[in-house]
């Protein structure tokens, strides 16, 4: 059974009681779009923080051409996660590890993680050295993740290009449901519902989100 919604807590109370529909009216009656436009735009100022402030890109220079994606870059923030992509014709395994130790002895960030998604990809992943780093900073809990790639990834260029004012409402009400209801349908899935497929009403997207999520 795939779980489109936390079954413990207030919302786990309220679903159980209320039944599926009306607790979905609920959510959806709770987005305040003008709200969530302003925490949306909080979010992205504060990202300059861990960037800036811990030298962040300074550091991540030296390896490569540092380009800033994901939600960052198409204004769509809602948590603090930033994608970050270093682009360099020569990288490989030393080049990713010789990055992140020097991230670690600087000692700004609490966690540090490493993946290998060159010999070990997913079709959802670019081809890459994978660094993630964690820190609290500002009082929001940042986590910051490195794909170092010999080429830029190109394949998201699409949402940039495609991307509308009135589509960017819509996607982040969405992931706001997303959030709330914890559906287990990704950010890039929201991306291709609204900005390909046209999806802008709940309704729709809560219908096509169930049935992608539970192939």
């Amino acid at each position: 059974m795939v779980r489109m919604w936390s079954s413990t807590g207030e919302a786990g109370v309220r679903r159980a009681r209320w039944g599926l529909s009306r607790y979905v009216e609920w959510e959806v009656s709770r987005v305040d779009m003008d709200a969530l436009s302003r925490e949306s735009r909080a979010i992205r100022e504060d990202a300059g923080a861990p960037l800036g402030e811990l030298g962040v890109l300074d550091q991540l220079a030296r390896y490569g051409e540092v380009e800033l994606t994901g939600s960052y870059r198409w204004d769509t923030m809602l948590d603090p996660d930033i994608d970050l992509y270093v682009v360099n014709p020569e990288a490989d395994l030393e080049l990713a590890l010789e990055a992140h130790v020097a991230l670690i002895r600087r000692g700004d960030f609490y966690a540090h993680y490493f993946g290998d998604w060159v010999n070990f990809g997913h079709d959802a992943l670019p081809t890459g050295h994978y660094i993630g780093l964690k820190r609290v900073f500002n009082g929001r809990k940042w986590k910051v993740d490195i794909w170092f790639l010999r080429a830029s990834n190109t394949g998201s260029d699409w949402i940039a290009e495609t991307m509308t004012e009135e589509g960017r409402p819509a996607i982040l009400a969405f992931k706001h449901l997303k959030r709330m209801m914890r559906l287990d349908v990704s950010s890039y899935c929201i991306y291709r519902m609204v900005l390909l497929e046209g999806v802008t009403d709940t309704e729709s997207f809560l219908e096509i989100a169930r049935s992608r999520t539970a192939t």
